[in-house]
């Protein structure tokens, strides 16, 4: 895609009577050039996300990793281990994708 940034989470299957382990996207906001994204997750655990785009990622907050991925850049996010979780236990935090 020319300019444009869309991006995806990457999933793993549901096994019967676990509950689910993939990340949450609570809420997503596209603002300049950066993904304002607010993200649930298990503590400790890392979650890649796929952008498609032909963009560069300029910056990256609480992330592991970012590598390039098929059709664009994998950013890998860093679930925080020591912040309270909810009934689910899962544990809430702020991101943010730059892109050049």
């Amino acid at each position: 895609c020319s300019g444009g940034v869309d991006w995806l989470p990457a999933d793993e299957p549901l096994t019967h009577g676990v509950p689910s382990r993939n990340l949450r996207v609570v809420r997503a906001r596209w603002t300049g050039s950066a993904w304002r994204l607010r993200l649930e997750g298990l503590p400790g655990r890392d979650y890649p996300v796929d952008f498609f785009t032909d963009r560069s990622v300029a910056m990256a907050t609480n992330t592991r990793r970012i590598s390039r991925h098929k059709a664009g850049p994998r950013v890998v996010f860093a679930a925080p281990t020591n912040a309270a979780t909810n009934a689910a236990g899962f544990v809430a935090w702020d991101a943010e994708v730059r892109f050049r």
